[in-house]
């Protein structure tokens, strides 16, 4: 009986870990369109921004589309730590804004942004994954 235990057991582990690496892999794809709600801590407005990004190995690309612009976006994936950076002209002159986070889930992320350059424009992102057939405020699909 313990010959055919020990199979079994291996084979029900293996298993259990080959599902737990497909679903961290699909958890980590953030290829998409994602609507971020930022609320910074100066009080500033709140706004959203759309981001369409594309995940290559670790490195991600994109544009970004809100109060800026059209601006196109470059970052990283590291395990389930995104950084994404665009440069926007902000105040007068150009910055990088860095929103940095964590996938929460395949359709969420949550994170800081820090305006590079200006130390006290900072805050807080929530991201949600849009339905692929969804269209924008324009009729325009992003993909």
């Amino acid at each position: 009986m313990r010959k055919r235990l020990l199979p079994a057991l291996l084979a029900g582990l293996i298993n259990q870990f080959l599902v737990a690496a497909c679903l961290g892999a699909q958890a980590s794809d953030i290829s998409g369109t994602w609507v971020f709600s930022i609320t910074m801590e100066t009080g500033a407005r709140d706004s959203q921004e759309t981001f369409a990004l594309k995940l290559q190995g670790e490195k991600v690309t994109g544009l970004y589309l809100g109060p800026f612009g059209e601006k196109e976006v470059t970052g990283s994936l590291t395990g389930n730590t995104v950084v994404i950076v665009v440069e926007v002209f902000r105040d007068n002159r150009n910055v990088k804004a860095t929103y940095t986070g964590t996938i929460e889930s395949p359709v969420k992320m949550a994170g800081a942004i820090e305006y590079v350059g200006d130390p006290g424009a900072r805050g807080k992102w929530t991201a949600i994954k849009r339905d692929p057939n969804a269209k924008g405020k324009g009729g325009e699909i992003f993909t």
